[in-house]
């Protein structure tokens, strides 16, 4: 148990944006940082006046928390609360010598524990970092770093993810522990490394095995359709490097495993464990591409170039168009985008040339589904011997769909019709054509 009673809610956080940090966003950050580094400072003169043990404070204060009106009260107010209802923890706080001790989460609103992610390359930013992640690209973890206001537009659908793996992650860690008989210790600071301050980790939890040893934890949900990849102890390639980047950054030698447990539906057997054991060398190796990355990009403010993923790519490209200002003013393009432009123009003919190939090939399709359909008349379903060892099935079955009839429902119901019809705006349809310039 922690016995240094001036370093319970420490908070190593600056008090300042980053310098990267754009500037629009400079003053918010800012103000954000000084007031968790106040509510810090007020826990712990709180804690001070309790003289409760640490842990029994911390998850009476929490309870405190969750009412909304921390901010508002003194330490002597927090203090006396504590002492009133005062709970007792089963556990006991491990400290970690040797990793720097941020900020305790626990007692930061969703909003700021976001905002501050500014200030370090996070566990789930290190597989983007690395280039295996399948979601995200260089350029968006930067943007993330740099706080530029028009990647700030909302996305309400990986809220949701986000907010449900969030919510799913103790079944996960309570799951393993029944299974194993492990002990969960819980970890709520976020750290950072000693030797790169800027590398941190935000540890789901930490688990006494039944023998004594001790490992990092992290739990993840997901679709059932991505259960093989858990299959037989593996574990998808994208959370390789966060798990790594917590045992690194805790660098404690009691530490020399992580579990990473997988939740993807509602039954017990929809459940999988997977184990990675400490690799010194390919930590070292992540740490150099990660500060890379960090001092070449995010303190230089140089925007990465885009990734060659197209999903990735289009989905940043567009977050930076301020599509409430489009205009028709033709802007002028360089003209050492010639090559590319050409290479465009060529891929457009392939394309083309594939589309007619495809044409055919469906009439041709369509020639032998008739000849079939008229052998089926008026049922729905045929069947032929192809062979000794297979058949084949054919269905033509009626298809329905409610359609509206926009038309009609503009002439009869014009002021419901206006209510529902909306055009959406969303999206662009771009187009790229030679055409001959008028010589005068």
């Amino acid at each position: 148990m922690a016995t240094n009673r001036e370093k319970w809610f420490e908070c190593r956080l600056p008090k300042k944006a980053p310098q990267y940090v754009h500037v629009r966003k400079k003053n918010e950050i800012t103000e954000l940082l000084l007031k968790i580094h106040k509510r810090m400072e007020t826990l712990q003169k709180a804690y001070e006046l309790s003289s409760m043990r640490g842990e029994n404070f911390q998850i009476t204060a929490k309870k405190l928390w969750e009412m909304g009106c921390f901010d508002r009260m003194s330490a002597e107010d927090i203090a006396e609360f504590c002492i009133r209802f005062e709970m007792d923890a089963d556990y006991e706080r491990i400290e970690w010598p040797n990793a720097i001790s941020l900020v305790d989460t626990m007692f930061l609103t969703t909003p700021e524990w976001e905002a501050i992610r500014c200030c370090g390359i996070g566990g789930s930013d290190a597989a983007v970092v690395l280039g295996v992640s399948p979601y995200r690209g260089k350029r968006a973890v930067y943007h993330d770093k740099v706080l530029t206001p028009l990647y700030e537009k909302d996305n309400g659908a990986k809220q949701y993810i986000f907010s449900y793996g969030h919510s799913v992650e103790q079944l996960v860690i309570d799951t393993f522990c029944e299974r194993t008989g492990a002990e969960q210790i819980p970890e709520t600071r976020m750290f950072a490394s000693t030797e790169n301050s800027f590398i941190t980790a935000n540890i789901d939890a930490i688990v006494k095995m039944p023998d004594g040893r001790l490992a990092v934890f992290e739990a993840k949900t997901t679709s059932p359709y991505n259960q093989d990849m858990w299959e037989n102890g593996g574990i998808p390639v994208q959370y390789v490097p966060q798990i790594r980047q917590y045992m690194n950054v805790l660098d404690d030698p009691r530490i020399n495993e992580a579990y990473i447990g997988c939740i993807f539906g509602n039954t017990p057997d929809q459940y999988r464990c997977s184990h990675l054991l400490r690799d010194i060398d390919k930590e070292k190796s992540q740490v150099e591409q990660i500060k890379e990355f960090w001092e070449y990009y995010v303190l230089e403010n140089d925007e990465p170039e885009l990734s060659g993923n197209v999903e990735h790519d289009k989905e940043i490209v567009e977050a930076a168009i301020d599509s409430t200002n489009l205009n028709d003013n033709p802007v002028e393009l360089p003209v050492d985008l010639k090559e590319q432009v050409e290479r465009y123009l060529q891929l457009d003919d392939q394309r083309k040339g594939f589309d007619k190939q495809a044409k055919s090939c469906k009439e041709a399709q369509e020639l032998i589904q008739l000849k079939i359909i008229e052998l089926l008349g008026s049922s729905t379903k045929g069947i032929m011997k192809y062979d000794d060892l297979t058949s084949i099935d054919v269905s033509y079955k009626p298809v329905c769909r409610e359609v509206v009839d926009k038309d009609m429902l503009k002439l009869a119901y014009p002021e419901i019709a206006q209510k529902v019809i909306s055009i959406n705006s969303d999206s662009r349809r771009f187009s790229l054509k030679a055409k001959r310039v008028k010589v005068k």
